[in-house]
């Protein structure tokens, strides 16, 4: 019998399926709670994840140019969080995080801890988000239920949908490896396909490729 004591921790994005979080029943445990960027700025976090490199900083004509100003959401979440920890990817970081209680994210202790995943080769780790750091990071802190809210990764076009899905399909199977419980929200879609994001029906399939009706499914809750 598995005597390890039971540890929560909530993920905490700012999709659509947020709104979970607020509703979620009080018996539903949670140690610590963790938001990725300005999520922080609207719910209580024990931790925040800015892992956007300093290139992503302000005035960065990428971002400028899809009416994203990252530099306004650094100055947002430097006016809510107080000292709230901060994750980030250098502490050399200037801009208006730079007063803040900033912590370098471990990253050599996290490739040592996984790359056995991907062939011992850096260079073929998957982490196109910040999801993956948070996942890996609280496997370490030895997690045994990890709760997502707001990582849904809904985009309106395929091609987007693929970068970050690609990413959180592999560390929710890391996790799964590593014997942590992953629990994804109710309404959130981070786990659907995108047959299943789209406004209108495409004739001739259903969520199981090949299969035109559906097959019947029995959930069980265990």
């Amino acid at each position: 019998m598995d005597d390890k004591p039971t540890k929560v921790i909530a993920l905490v994005g700012k999709g659509a399926s947020l709104s979970d979080y607020l509703k979620e029943p009080i018996h539903h445990k949670i140690d610590e709670t963790w938001g990725i960027n300005a999520t922080a700025c609207y719910i209580n976090c024990d931790r925040i994840f800015r892992m956007d490199g300093e290139s992503v900083g302000e005035n960065n004509p990428l971002f400028l140019a899809q009416g994203l100003d990252m530099g306004l959401t650094d100055k947002f979440i430097a006016s809510k969080v107080g000292q709230t920890p901060i994750y980030v990817s250098s502490l050399k970081r200037k801009g208006p995080l730079s007063g803040c209680n900033l912590l370098e994210f471990p990253i050599q202790m996290f490739i040592d801890r996984f790359q056995k995943y991907f062939e011992y080769d850096p260079s073929k780790f998957v982490v196109n988000n910040a999801f993956a750091y948070m996942v890996g990071l609280a496997i370490m802190e030895g997690a045994t239920i990890i709760r997502t809210y707001g990582m849904d990764f809904t985009y309106p076009t395929v091609q987007e949908l693929g970068d970050g899905r690609e990413t959180a399909g592999c560390w929710i199977t890391i996790a799964r490896y590593e014997g942590v419980k992953f629990v994804v929200n109710p309404t959130s879609m981070l786990l659907a396909g995108y047959k299943q994001l789209m406004p209108e029906p495409m004739t001739g399939r259903g969520v199981f490729y090949g299969y035109e009706v559906d097959p019947h499914l029995e959930v069980f809750d265990g």
